[in-house]
């Protein structure tokens, strides 16, 4: 009942294009075939279901289509625990491939120069590291 607006909402467009096109198909072969409306309904009603259960494969479609990748998949019970698993995970594919090529360090600016405080920024600064 709500996919057109979840969609809106997600800035889904090719897929409410999509969906939109699909319904008024089905709608229109329903009619001219002489279905009733109570069956009309309950086949809106699986459309809607369908959606529903595949929201996420659309949202990650359109993700792909924007130019997303999937990185990997972790699963632990919090937020915390998933990424110390990513992050980890990430450092060992770090060390099994090698050395990763730094650029050649550039001349500081001026702005730089005059700034003090860590030179890490972020939550995990090394793999397997404490905050």
């Amino acid at each position: 009942m709500f996919g057109p607006l979840w969609m809106i909402w997600r800035r889904m467009w090719v897929v409410l294009i999509i969906y939109l096109v699909v319904v008024g198909f089905v709608e229109y072969g329903l009619r001219v075939v002489g279905i009733g409306e109570l069956v009309i309904a309950v086949v809106f009603g699986f459309i809607q279901l369908l959606i529903g259960l595949e929201a996420t494969t659309l949202l990650r479609w359109t993700r792909v289509r924007r130019g997303w990748r999937d990185c990997e998949v972790v699963i632990a019970d919090d937020l915390e625990t998933a990424e110390r698993r990513f992050f980890d995970s990430r450092g060992l594919l770090r060390l099994a491939t090698g050395p990763v090529p730094m650029p050649a360090p550039a001349q500081p600016s001026a702005a730089q120069v005059g700034m003090s405080g860590p030179d890490v920024i972020g939550l995990f600064p090394e793999p397997g590291g404490r905050r």
